[in-house]
C-alpha cells in the first residue's frame, strides 16, 4: 500500500516538471515580403546560434509570407532568410525571452541581380 502514494507523488512531480519547460521557451514568428511589399511564400527561414553555421531550427513561410518558430530555447540568434531568385537577408541579435512572442520587423529580400559572362577563345590561324 506504501507504494502507491510514492507513485502518485513520483508521477505527478514528473508532470510538473514537464509543465516547467514548456514554459521557458519562447516563440519567435515575422513576415517576409520582396521590394514592393508583396508577400513570399516559400522562403526559407532558418534559426541559428550566433555565429553558428547550422540552424537549429528552419522552416519556411506559408502562402501570406508569414513564419512562426514555437518553443525557442531563450537565447540571441541570427535568423537568415533566403528564396530562390532574391539576395539571402540576415537579421542579427534575436533575443529570444522567456515566455514571449518575438516578432521581427518585416523582412525585405531585394531580387538578386543576373550576372553572366560569355568567354571567348579561339586558336590563332
Amino acid at each position: 500500500m506504501l507504494r502507491l502514494p510514492t507513485l502518485v507523488l513520483l508521477s505527478a512531480a514528473l508532470i510538473a516538471v514537464g509543465g516547467l519547460n514548456a514554459q521557458v521557451a519562447g516563440r519567435l514568428s515575422g513576415s517576409v515580403v520582396d521590394q514592393t511589399g508583396a508577400s513570399i511564400p516559400g522562403a526559407t527561414v532558418n534559426v541559428l546560434v550566433q555565429g553558428g553555421k547550422e540552424p537549429v531550427l528552419s522552416g519556411v513561410t506559408n502562402d501570406a509570407g508569414l513564419f512562426s518558430f514555437i518553443a525557442v530555447r531563450p537565447d540571441t540568434y541570427d535568423v537568415a532568410v533566403e528564396c530562390k531568385g532574391f539576395n539571402k537577408s540576415v537579421v542579427r541579435q534575436v533575443k529570444i525571452s522567456p515566455i514571449q512572442e518575438t516578432g521581427l520587423p518585416v523582412i525585405k529580400l531585394e531580387v538578386q541581380s543576373s550576372t553572366s559572362s560569355v568567354e571567348v577563345s579561339a586558336d590563332p590561324q
